[in-house]
């Protein structure tokens, strides 16, 4: 919502991380049904001491990889999914359909109620035990001091 505000023309059902790092808004067009991981997706270069500033797109059913730059005057195609850790300059085997497999914001989401019965209990459990000390009255400490002190 926030980029189709500062002009962005982006599709339906697109999933943008929110680690992404999306800038010069109105030089952007992402296609319907495209995933945009923590990547890099801007019109702004520089190039020999040169400011670049042009268009830049995401296809239809693509996905930009994690760490991934889309610069600018360049698109990643319809269907393409480009690979983590590579640009949209590189073409070929960077974009192949199998990377999308490595992009999460493409994995669909899970059911609500597996969401909230599942999901949930897990993250709780999780957090609750990182709360846990790690030793009682300092038995660990005094053990560890013990052992290293001679």
């Amino acid at each position: 919502m926030y980029y189709r505000l500062m002009g962005a023309k982006i599709g339906n059902n697109v999933r943008i991380s929110l680690e992404a790092e999306i800038a010069e808004f109105d030089l952007i067009t992402i296609g319907d049904g495209s995933s945009i991981e923590y990547g890099t997706v801007r019109a702004f270069g520089l190039d020999n001491g040169c400011m670049i500033l042009g268009p830049v797109g995401v296809g239809q059913n693509a996905s930009v990889g994690m760490k991934s730059v889309v610069p600018p005057y360049t698109k990643v195609g319809d269907g393409a999914h480009l690979g983590p850790v590579s640009s949209s300059y590189e073409v070929g085997a960077n974009l192949d359909g199998v990377h999308r497999k490595f992009n999460r914001k493409s994995f669909p989401e899970p059911q609500f109620w597996y969401q909230l019965f599942v999901c949930r209990s897990i993250s709780f459990f999780v957090d609750t035990c990182s709360h846990i000390p790690d030793g009682i009255d300092g038995c660990v400490l005094d053990d560890y001091t013990a052992w290293t002190s001679g």
